[in-house]
């Protein structure tokens, strides 16, 4: 359960941030890892002292086994840190993706204040000549990479086969068969339909490459169950970062205006946002803002189609995407 309203769970993998803009300068989630630490939670131990964020970073990657099996739910996944801080490492990026993939009943909504990190990380991980180093194996087992000869055609794979860590070259027979719409290979789990099955790459040299054939890349692009969005608290930040993500892939784009410290229009037309969620800033220290700029936003987002979800108390509407 979580008292964030616009989703049924949160889970926190990684945890741990630094300022970076003046919405954080009231950070709920600085004061709740303070807390956190007190109570001796041990990834918090790190993250943050009396002076607030120290830019460790906590991890626990068992928190995805928590999750409910049985039924489908919203899982507002890293509230308690921002996934693409440049402290956080891309093999703890790949773990938490893998876990989004292998729990495709669930959908995950993933926000940051860091897009140029988030356009970067997905352009070199869907990028087809992403090479792999074999040669450090260590390093291999991290990611929970493997690679596996497929006796259908061939092929070599790479991917995470049913969350194991091994790293094996031995021959696999996948369960290949045809599905409605395409193909699917257990051996591969990150292709989960495709008219390729698996994910082909060549070796040279002790280096796996993704085949250029196969232009999807080491993740299939967009995951159907991931959600991409960007925090922005005035104009300035809402450019910034919502250009930056327009370019991205994902199933659904959203903008979180929160705290809202100032009104600003927004792009319905050439970019224009799959949700919109607006709020205020609370608790203490908190910085003024007008209704009207709720008003105006709801207004704009109405008319043209835009779901809007409003945090105050008393608000204007709470909608999802479809």
């Amino acid at each position: 359960m979580t008292k964030i309203e616009w989703c049924d769970e949160t889970i926190n993998p990684i945890v741990g941030c630094t300022k970076i803009s003046e919405g954080c300068q009231n950070c709920y989630a600085e004061k709740m890892a303070w807390r956190l630490k007190c109570m001796g939670i041990p990834k918090y131990q790190d993250v943050v002292d009396r002076n607030g964020w120290t830019g460790e970073i906590g991890i626990d990657f068992s928190v995805f086994n928590k999750l409910p099996t049985r039924v489908a739910k919203s899982v507002f996944i890293c509230s308690m840190s921002d996934l693409f801080h440049e402290n956080i490492e891309d093999w703890q990026i790949i773990r938490v993706f893998q876990a989004i993939i292998d729990s495709p009943a669930h959908t995950f909504l993933l926000l940051t204040k860091r897009p140029e990190r988030m356009g970067q990380w997905f352009s070199e991980y869907w990028n087809p000549n992403k090479k792999i180093s074999t040669k450090y194996r260590g390093q291999v087992q991290q990611l929970n990479l493997r690679k596996a000869e497929c006796s259908e055609c061939s092929f070599w794979f790479l991917g995470c086969v049913h969350g194991r860590k091994e790293w094996t070259n031995k021959a696999v027979t996948p369960n290949y068969r045809e599905v409605e719409g395409g193909y699917v290979c257990d051996a591969f789990r990150w292709n989960p339909c495709s008219y390729n099955h698996g994910r082909a790459v060549d070796q040279n040299d002790g280096d796996l490459s993704v085949r250029a054939d196969d232009l999807y890349g080491p993740f299939p692009s967009p995951l159907q169950n991931l959600w991409l969005g960007v925090t922005v608290e005035n104009r300035d930040q809402y450019v910034e970062r919502w250009n930056i993500l327009s370019q991205i892939s994902a199933a659904v784009k959203f903008l979180s205006i929160e705290p809202a410290l100032e009104w600003f229009d927004i792009d319905v037309w050439s970019h224009p946002p799959d949700w919109v969620i607006w709020g205020p800033e609370t608790g203490p220290g908190k910085r003024p803002y007008k209704d009207e700029w709720a008003l105006m936003t709801y207004k704009k987002c109405r008319d043209h189609g835009i779901p809007f979800f409003d945090k105050r108390k008393d608000f204007l509407a709470r909608e999802f995407p479809k």
